[in-house]
């Protein structure tokens, strides 16, 4: 199993657990786009605004209040409830 469901589980939180830099919540779209290739230059135009299109819409579309679903294995989901407004955590996994 992925270890990054298990943190979210854990910690009680919802997260893009493949993106790991600190981003400016107040970030445009374009914004994150340059910090994005930054961090993975190989990736074509079409993956780096797909990506930078999903953080966007992660840290601006989702209100608390929101019912939110994530993957939690291959048999079970995550359910919960957004209890707080964006905000950025570096988990470290080892």
């Amino acid at each position: 199993m992925d270890v990054i469901p298990l943190i979210f589980n854990a910690n009680g939180y919802v997260g893009i657990g493949w993106f790991t830099e600190p981003i400016n919540l107040q970030s445009s779209r374009e914004e994150i786009k340059v910090v994005y290739r930054n961090i993975f230059p190989g990736d074509g135009n079409m993956t780096v605004n797909q990506n930078a299109g999903q953080i966007y819409r992660f840290i601006n579309d989702i209100k608390i209040g929101d019912i939110v679903i994530t993957p939690y294995s291959d048999k079970y989901l995550l359910v919960g409830k957004i209890k707080s407004e964006a905000y950025f955590e570096n988990t470290q996994i080892s």
